[in-house]
């Protein structure tokens, strides 16, 4: 990778600010009731701090019909949010649905497989510079957020399992690369979603990893781990004490330019 592409720094004080919000703002899941959420979504209070903005992500399993989005427009009424990325739609085609509270963005390929998208909260509609939808597994929110200057590119990513063949891993990596190297010298990256990795212990030169990550590490967290080396990007989650998991992953993995 060119010293040039590595050496390309976010502003230390937007970042530092992201570092400080992480544990109250990106984190944050919907999950099953019989999985614990260790970072639940913080309810609503009387007044919405313009400071603060929630960026969450979640895997619908579904989210087809009509009923299965009015369920999780139910749902996320009790909840503080303003950007919902989602794994698993399952619709088909590419398109932009302009509801009454928020605008949804899905990219999907097959029929009832798969599929990703955003929801983004009506407010924002004017900060929106573009969805992009690179295939079914990745997709991207392209942002001017409120107090920030520097455009956002917001990536939402749903990886292969380990079961799947090699193939599939290396074109969703190298869509993925392409991605992030098109906007890293000019954008703050937040990479999020479903990765299907458990990237276990920090090891040795491993510096965009925190201290705290735990278990073993499996086949698509090496692959993740040397990815996140590659571009350098920095797993926020393995800074945190605690993480999320949810349908469909090992490990719910937020990832951020350095």
């Amino acid at each position: 990778m060119p010293p040039d592409h590595r050496n390309q720094m976010t502003n230390t004080a937007t970042i530092n600010y992201i570092h400080k919000q992480s544990t109250k703002c990106l984190p944050p899941r919907l999950v099953p009731a019989e999985d614990l959420d260790h970072h639940p979504l913080t309810r609503i209070k009387n007044k919405r701090n313009e400071n603060k903005l929630y960026i969450a992500t979640l895997n619908t399993r579904t989210l087809r019909t009509p009923e299965s989005l009015s369920d999780l427009e139910e749902a996320l009424k009790d909840l503080k949010w303003d950007i919902l990325e989602i794994s698993e739609m399952r619709r088909t085609g590419e398109y932009i649905e302009e509801h009454q509270d928020f605008i949804l963005f899905n990219k999907g390929v097959i029929e009832e497989q798969g599929g990703v998208g955003f929801i983004v909260k009506k407010y924002l509609k004017e900060h929106i510079i573009e969805f992009i939808g690179i295939n079914d597994r990745t997709a991207i929110l392209n942002i001017i957020l409120p107090s920030f200057k520097k455009t956002w590119t917001i990536i939402q990513v749903f990886a292969p399992t380990e079961q799947a063949d090699e193939f599939k891993h290396e074109s969703f990596y190298n869509d993925l690369s392409q991605a992030i190297i098109s906007n890293y010298s000019k954008n703050i990256i937040i990479l999020m979603g479903v990765f299907n990795a458990q990237v276990g212990i920090k090891q040795c030169k491993e510096d965009v990893l925190g201290h705290f990550g735990y278990g073993k590490r499996s086949k698509n967290g090496q692959r993740l781990v040397e990815f996140l080396l590659e571009h350098n990007l920095t797993l926020l989650n393995s800074i945190l004490r605690k993480t999320t998991s949810g349908p469909g992953s090992l490990q719910a993995e937020i990832i951020e330019t350095k």
